[in-house]
């Protein structure tokens, strides 16, 4: 059996409208405030944004009543006020033989993902056409570019 295991970060906390209904909103999915131990975990920050995150903590939460996993998008979007942006780091891995991870960027109206593998991937293409041309001198003083 895989021993998976990941931490989320809030890079970017948010604000919302109704703390009092959107903190109620996350407790009825389990989501617990000021708890360390595990899980997703949520603070109220000093200037009253909030921060989401933990160890093993994810977007999405395990809800017993549903036998499902219930995405915390949705909470997010419905009480996160139209001028705030939330942004979400995520990183995972499996006995160090696999590495994942993700960055999500939240508005009231859309969600926007990339993981690290896309992300990888876009660099290396972006490297590769960014490789200078190489001009070789020839021995009889001709230049011919490769």
């Amino acid at each position: 059996m895989a021993n998976n295991e990941g931490f989320m970060v809030t890079e970017k906390t948010f604000h919302v409208d109704n703390p009092k209904a959107f903190e109620d909103s996350l407790i009825e999915l389990g989501v617990r405030k000021d708890n360390w131990d595990e899980g997703t975990t949520f603070t109220v920050e000093s200037d009253g944004s909030y921060w989401l995150g933990g160890y093993n903590a994810d977007l999405q939460v395990w809800v017993d009543d549903k036998d499902d996993f219930v995405s915390l998008v949705p909470t997010i979007q419905k009480h996160m006020r139209v001028d705030s942006i939330c942004v979400v780091m995520h990183v995972g891995y499996e006995k160090l033989r696999y590495v994942t991870g993700y960055v999500a960027v939240i508005s009231k109206t859309r969600m926007r993902t990339v993981s690290l593998d896309r992300m990888a991937r876009r660099l290396e293409s972006d490297i590769l056409r960014m490789r200078p041309k190489l001009t070789i001198k020839l021995l009889s003083g001709s230049s011919r570019k490769s």
